[in-house]
C-alpha cells in the first residue's frame, strides 16, 4: 500500500508539472532565458515537425556572469522531433553523439574522463558544481543534473535526441534501476582484477525494479508520455534512447579525432608496435575509422 501511494504521488508531480509547463508536447518553444544575458546564447523555434535549438554552448551560469575566458563557444544547431518515433528496442548511446540538449542549449551526455587504457570508457569523476564538466577541446557539457535549470521540485530541463522530454527531480524522488556489480572485475575488461566502484560505465547493470526508472532512464506517465530523468547518483545520464535520435546529434568527425589525438594515449589506437605513433599517423588512423562509422 504505501508503494502505490509513494507511486500515485510521484505521478501526480510529473502530471502537475507537465500542467505547468503547457503539456508533455508542448514544452518550451521561446528562447530560453532568465535574464537577458541568456537570449544570447540559445534560441528554441518550433517549425514544421521538428523543434531547433541553436546556440553557442555556453551554460547558463556563465552567460548569466559576463562569459568564460576557458569555454569556448560552439556553433550547435539541435533539431528534435516534435512527435518522437519509439523504437521498442531501444537504441544505444554511443560516445559518437550526444545523449540530448539542456534549456540553455549545452549539450547532455555521459562526461567520460581521458582513456587511460584500450578499450576502456571511464566516467570523468570531476563535474563541477554546476553538473558540467569543461573538455579538453574547451567544448562545455553537462554530465549530470544541470543545478542552475533545475528551479522546482520536478523540472523540465531539456531534450533527449529522439524528442522526449528530458527532467530533474529535486528531491530524488525517481531512482535509477542500475545498480553497480558486485565482486571484481573479470580479466580481459576495463580495470581488470579490480573491484566495481563505478569508474567506468560497465561497472552498472540494469536490474528491472530496482528503481522506478527504466532501462533508458525514463518512464511511461498514465498519460502515454514518456519522459526521461536524470538522477543525481551516478550513471546520471540514460545509456539507451527510447526512440530514435537524430542526426543533428552526432558530433562531427572532426571533434571526435581531435578529441581522441588530444586525450588518448597511444595505447587507445591498437597499433601493431609499442613505439609511441606521431600524431599525424594517428590522426590518418583515427580519420579512416570514424568516416568508416559514420558512412562519410
Amino acid at each position: 500500500m504505501r508503494c502505490g501511494f509513494l507511486t500515485h504521488t510521484i505521478y501526480s508531480i510529473i502530471v502537475a508539472s507537465l500542467v505547468f509547463t503547457g503539456g508533455a508536447l508542448c514544452f518550451s518553444t521561446q528562447v530560453y532565458a532568465q535574464g537577458k544575458a541568456a537570449r544570447k546564447s540559445v534560441v528554441i523555434q518550433n517549425k514544421d515537425d521538428y523543434r531547433y535549438i541553436s546556440s553557442t554552448g555556453m551554460p547558463y551560469y556563465a552567460v548569466a556572469n559576463g562569459g568564460s575566458s576557458r569555454i569556448v563557444e560552439q556553433d550547435y544547431v539541435f533539431r528534435i522531433p516534435v512527435k518522437p518515433t519509439p523504437n521498442k528496442r531501444g537504441t544505444l548511446w554511443t560516445p559518437a553523439m550526444f545523449f540530448g540538449v539542456a534549456l540553455d542549449g549545452v549539450p547532455i551526455e555521459h562526461a567520460l574522463a581521458p582513456f587511460a587504457e584500450a578499450d576502456s570508457v571511464p566516467l570523468n569523476q570531476q563535474l563541477d558544481q554546476h553538473g558540467g564538466v569543461l573538455e579538453a577541446d574547451g567544448r562545455y557539457i553537462y554530465g549530470a543534473p544541470p543545478v542552475d535549470l533545475i528551479k522546482k521540485n520536478f523540472s523540465h530541463i531539456g531534450y533527449a535526441a529522439d524528442g522526449f522530454p528530458i527532467f530533474v527531480s529535486k528531491d530524488k524522488a525517481f531512482k535509477s534501476s542500475y545498480v553497480l556489480k558486485e565482486g571484481l572485475r573479470p580479466n580481459g575488461s576495463a580495470g581488470q582484477g579490480m573491484k566495481y566502484n563505478g569508474t567506468y560505465l560497465t561497472d552498472y547493470t540494469y536490474i528491472k525494479g530496482a528503481g522506478l526508472l527504466d532501462a533508458c532512464g525514463g518512464l511511461k506517465l498514465k498519460s502515454g508520455h514518456y519522459i526521461y530523468v536524470l538522477t543525481k547518483a551516478a550513471p546520471h545520464v540514460p545509456l539507451c534512447w527510447a526512440g530514435v535520435p537524430d542526426e543533428s546529434f552526432k558530433k562531427p568527425v572532426r571533434e571526435i579525432i581531435q578529441e581522441e589525438v588530444v586525450v588518448a594515449p597511444v595505447s587507445r589506437v591498437k597499433a601493431s608496435s609499442p613505439a609511441q605513433m606521431s600524431n599525424q599517423k594517428k590522426y590518418e588512423m583515427l580519420k579512416a575509422r570514424r568516416i568508416k562509422m559514420h558512412g562519410k
